[in-house]
């Protein structure tokens, strides 16, 4: 129903990580890399499928490019795809760090 649109697909990769099918997550971040190379993908899509894959290191590199070019995404920090980069210390203050928190 989605058209496998981006945002979907990180929630949906982020259910797999909780669930600890990694490959599936792997799967959706091979997919929406690929479709990055052809058309626009946000990097705040792709940092959450990088981190779902356990792919940390492209993760950060991906959110750090998504704070730097104002990723709409980021906006949607509160949503459940967004949790597992909350728990990573490094991520999470990267976004607190951005516009959104500050007053």
């Amino acid at each position: 129903m989605s058209g496998r649109h981006p945002s979907i697909l990180t929630i949906v990769a982020a259910i797999h990580a909780a669930r600890g099918a990694v490959q599936e997550a792997e799967l959706i971040h091979v997919e929406l890399a690929q479709r990055a190379e052809a058309g626009y993908i946000g990097e705040a899509a792709r940092a959450i499928a990088a981190a779902a894959a356990g792919r940390w290191d492209e993760a950060r590199t991906l959110l750090r490019q998504a704070i730097e070019e104002h990723d709409p995404y980021l906006t949607f920090w509160n949503i459940y795809a967004w949790q597992l980069i909350w728990q990573d210390a490094e991520c999470a203050a990267m976004i607190r760090a951005t516009s959104l928190f500050r007053k």
